[in-house]
């Protein structure tokens, strides 16, 4: 595991084959030493989590922790050219993956960990590339994401892959799968 912490906007990139971060807008990017990749916000306002490239998930560890309230993930507007950056999990091997952020755990005996207020997800799309869901997770959320946290939303962020129906998952209309116990004790 590793962390960033960000004071005003983190860039997320594509690199070749590795998925790399930059602090300076992408003039340079530096490497994701180990994952997942906590993310704190050092600054005073909402720290920024915006994807300059389209970026592909091979390891089912390769997701971001909210360290603290007040992160962006994607950007309020979408690309120059209309579309959305897209996120493409492709795990091999029997990986299964647990979602792109941690915002809030479940624990033993039902106790779980709260989640940071003020977490946010702009216009985002993900895609599955024959990669499983492990049973009550969702592609763009752990299960419980935004657990007792005020302020918490998603927003026109989309995903393509298979989607078991079952009680446990809420399942929007355009195929989204977010979370089992999504905002669970959420305000």
């Amino acid at each position: 595991m590793s962390a960033i912490n960000v004071a005003n906007t983190v860039y997320i990139a594509q690199v070749g084959q590795d998925i790399k971060y930059s602090l300076n807008q992408g003039a340079s990017y530096s490497d994701i030493t180990a994952w997942p990749l906590t993310i704190n916000n050092t600054g005073g306002s909402t720290a920024k989590v915006l994807f300059k490239t389209d970026i592909t998930i091979t390891d089912g560890d390769q997701y971001f922790i909210c360290g603290s309230s007040n992160i962006q993930f994607g950007d309020q507007s979408l690309n120059e050219d209309g579309t959305k950056p897209l996120i493409t999990v492709s795990l091999s091997g029997g990986d299964t993956y647990l979602g792109l952020i941690r915002n809030g755990i479940s624990g033993p005996a039902g106790v779980g960990v709260n989640g940071y207020n003020n977490i946010k997800i702009y216009n985002l799309s993900l895609q599955s590339n024959n990669s499983t869901l492990i049973n009550g997770g969702g592609w763009f959320c752990w299960a419980r994401f935004a657990r007792g946290a005020t302020g918490c939303f998603v927003v026109n962020c989309s995903v393509s892959a298979i989607i078991e129906l079952d009680r446990t998952r809420i399942r929007f209309q355009d195929g989204g799968d977010f979370a089992e116990w999504l905002s669970e004790k959420m305000t």
